[in-house]
């Protein structure tokens, strides 16, 4: 299902920061998310973001019409100061990853974790975005891959020690 997950990260001095409010607003408050060929609103001004991890947001958009254009308008709060941003997003589909239930709830969680992380990392290299700097916030897509890879690679480390496998075999004499 064509989906676009929209994510902003304000970094103070190149440090996450968590912010006073993230949510999807144009300075007319008028749209949050709309497709650009026919301005139809999908998603309504004032439509919060989600915390991901401290100075990270962002919101997923799913049932969307693959390969449209989406203009997403974003309104970031901090220490009193508003700053509005307009991005483009190509809807794109990601394969599902089928589900992986062991019965035990943190490996469970792990599992989901990193399908989670691996389908960000998958849309998000689906449209390559350039690093920039904004108002002195910096953003940088490749420093966010690169930690998205890192932690797909820590959970399976820690999945192999929590699982290890063993393979038995027999020989004919």
């Amino acid at each position: 299902m064509p989906s676009i997950t929209i994510q902003r990260t304000w970094n103070v001095n190149g440090v996450p920061t968590d912010v006073t409010s993230v949510v999807l607003r144009d300075a007319l408050n008028t749209f949050g998310v709309k497709r650009a060929d026919t301005g139809t609103v999908v998603v309504l001004s004032g439509t919060a973001f989600t915390r991901v991890a401290p100075g990270v947001y962002e919101y997923t958009l799913t049932g969307l019409a693959a390969g449209v254009t989406y203009l997403a308008a974003t309104e970031v709060v901090y220490l009193g100061r508003t700053d509005r941003f307009t991005t483009t997003h190509v809807a794109t589909a990601v394969a599902e990853a089928v589900p992986v239930v062991t019965g035990d709830a943190t490996i469970d969680g792990l599992l989901a974790a990193r399908a989670n992380y691996a389908a960000i990392l998958a849309d998000i290299s689906a449209i390559p975005k350039p690093d920039y700097n904004v108002h002195g916030h910096s953003y940088s897509w490749a420093a966010y891959q690169t930690m998205l890879r890192e932690q797909i690679d820590g959970i399976t480390r820690t999945l192999a020690v929590l699982q290890p496998f063993e393979i038995s075999s027999q020989g004919i004499i």
